[in-house]
Order: C-alpha cells, then structure tokens, then sequence
C-alpha cells in the first residue's frame, strides 16, 4: 500500500503536458463519466487524469477521482481531491447551477473521510476574514504584503472558495522599473521606483486614491516632495486638486478621465500639444489648459492654451472639475475653461509627477 498526495499526482499529471484550455478537460471528463457508467473505472481514472494535464482545477475530474479514490479505500487521496473539488466547484457554481449540487456532494463524502476538515476550513474563513479586516484598518502597503504573504503561506486560495477570501490588493511593487523615454534628447532609458511611508500612504488612501506609485517625502502636514510619483483612481465623475509649489523643478499634471494603460514607453517632452487626460500642466512659471478638441467623430485632450504663473505667488491650486460632459479646469481663483462636449466616459482621475516637485493636498471626489 502506498499513500500519494494531490500535489504529488496533479505533478506528475502535468509533466510534460500541453498548455490547453478548459474545453479540452471537459470533453475528456465527459468521457470519463461515460466509461464509469458502464463500469469501466479504470478507463475513466486515466481520461479524468487526462483532462486534469489540460486543467489541473477542473472541478469534475477532480470530483470523480475523489469519489474513486474513495471506493478503493485510499481516504487520504480521496480527501485531498474532495476538497480540491469543493473549492473549484464552489468558484464556478454562479455560472454553473448544477455544479453547486455537486459541490455539496464533495463537502459531505470529505467531512466523512475527514471529520476535521470542516472545522480546518471554518478556521481558515475566520483567519481570512481577519486578516481581510486588519488590511481595512490599515491601508498601506506593508500590511496589504505581510496580509497577503500570510495567504500565500498558507495557500487560502486552494482552501477556500473566492468570496471567502480577504479582499486585499496587491501592492505596486517597490522593485525599480525600467521604461524607455522619449526625449528631446533622443532615446534614453528611466529607472523609477516606488517608496512611501505607511502614514503618507494612508493619508493619501483617506483624500480618494487607490494607486501610489513614485518616491513621497512628507514635508508638512499634506505636502510632499514627490519625484516621478503618480496617484490614481477609477472615477468617472467629480474633482482633482492639488497645490503646485514654487521652486519644484519637475512636471505635475492633474487630468480627470486620463488614459492609464500602461506602456514600456514614456515621453518628457515639455511642450507637446497633447495630453493623456482634460485638465492642467504646471512646470516653472508655465501652466498649459487641455480640453477637448475633436478629431472626427471623436474628442481628446489638446492644448487649449498657456498662462503665466504669478511669480509672487509661492503656490497655484490645480482645479479640475468633470460632470458627464461638463468639464470646468481652475488655476487658482480663475476658471480658465468651461466646456462641454460628448467626451467618452472612460479613463481615470490621476496626478502625475514627473521628476521632482513639492505638492499639497492632492485630493479626489467622485465616483
């Protein structure tokens, strides 16, 4: 007699196999429940190990393995597919009624094999939901990487079902970022990296971002000296602010509906015509307006036109207002643009910091 463990068998299934979608290991398990009701077991064990080299999560092979590997009395397999199963099943049921049926029939034949199972999984749903609850308290990143390494540890997603897992996301990574630049001085590669204090992180969290990314210095209560930093979040109506310095040397934006699709390329050009969101540039004493301009039967941002910054002022408010199709852009006291124009109604709220600048309270609203 010998004892095997899921891990074990779903590794040796999937040596050398192809990648293959789930279709494949449907059809093979059709085919399995086939040959098992004509009796053939063993046919349909090697078919339903076939469709698991396609799709090692495929809730029916894994079902039917259990319920066999239970008939010939090897309980400790059984129950690692048994639970296995529950899991899949239980991710799927919502678009497959008939497998919550069967995700019943998994969970009682594992409670018989396994009376501690139940009480195992009811730990770890607590556990989950914990954590889930410290992630909340606590929004910053080093949380969210100590919560979710405590997932990973302990392999949750294998154990529970997806709505029983803590809804934490997953960090913007610390490690630097290469990304090629375009320039007026030619082709050049840019390092950026991310760090920021749990206490700025939350701050920044309370005033409506969800993405931080770049270097952030706290100078003063809500201020911050920021180089290559950007903050985010997917709103489609409402407002971005934030308090340009004096004497910052690098770029900041505030766009409301901007393009966020991520890309290897970048550009620093400093007087370009177009933009990736509506709204405002601010570098030096310059400031640039951009509002919808229409290409065709579609809008985009454009440059609409440039101010001057007073020089005897040591800060500038960048105010940029959306609601449906009324976009309002401010510049301290002045309105500088009101328009209203059919823009499409996709994209973010975001600021961006290119290089190095001191900024103060950068803030999003809206939904």
């Amino acid at each position: 007699m010998y004892r095997w463990s899921l891990i074990a068998v779903l590794t040796v299934v999937s040596l050398g196999a192809p990648s293959s979608t789930a279709n494949e290991a449907a059809g093979l398990s059709d085919v399995g429940l086939t040959f098992m009701a004509s009796g053939k077991t063993e046919k349909a064990k090697e078919v339903f190990f076939k469709a698991l080299a396609h799709d090692v999560d495929y809730p029916i092979a894994l079902h039917e393995l259990g319920k066999i590997f239970e008939t010939e009395g090897k309980n400790a397999i059984a129950a690692d597919f048994l639970a296995k199963a529950s899991v899949e099943f239980a991710k799927g049921e919502k678009s497959n009624p008939a497998w919550s049926g069967k995700r019943a029939d998994a969970t009682r034949r594992l409670k018989v094999l396994n009376p501690y199972a139940a009480q195992y999984v009811g730990a770890m749903e607590e556990y989950a939901a914990d954590l889930g609850k410290i992630a909340k308290k606590s929004p910053d990143s080093l949380t969210a990487e100590e919560a979710l390494r405590r997932v990973d540890v302990l392999m949750l997603p294998s154990v529970l079902p997806a709505d029983k897992l803590p809804k934490i996301d997953r960090p913007a990574s610390a490690d630097p970022k290469t990304k090629r630049v375009v320039g007026r001085d030619g082709i050049r590669e840019k390092t950026a990296k991310t760090e920021i204090a749990p206490e700025v992180e939350r701050t920044l969290k309370a005033a409506g971002w969800t993405k931080i990314t770049g270097v952030w210095k706290k100078v003063a209560e809500n201020k911050y000296e920021v180089t290559d930093g950007k903050l985010e979040c997917a709103k489609l109506n409402g407002a971005v602010q934030v308090f340009y310095h004096k004497g910052s040397t690098g770029t900041v934006r505030a766009y409301v509906r901007a393009d966020n699709k991520e890309s290897e390329w970048e550009s620093d050009w400093d007087w370009k015509w177009s933009a990736t969101g509506y709204g405002l540039v601010l570098k030096g004493q310059n400031a640039k307006i951009y509002s919808p301009s229409q290409f065709g039967s579609t809008y985009s941002p454009y440059l609409d036109h440039e101010v001057a910054l007073p020089e005897a002022q040591n800060k500038h408010l960048m105010l940029v207002q959306i609601q449906e199709k009324r976009l309002e852009i401010t510049l301290n006291t002045k309105r500088e643009k009101l328009a209203e124009y059919p823009i499409a109604k996709e994209g973010v709220f975001t600021i961006i910091i290119e290089g190095t600048a001191t900024i103060e309270d950068p803030k999003a609203a809206g939904q």
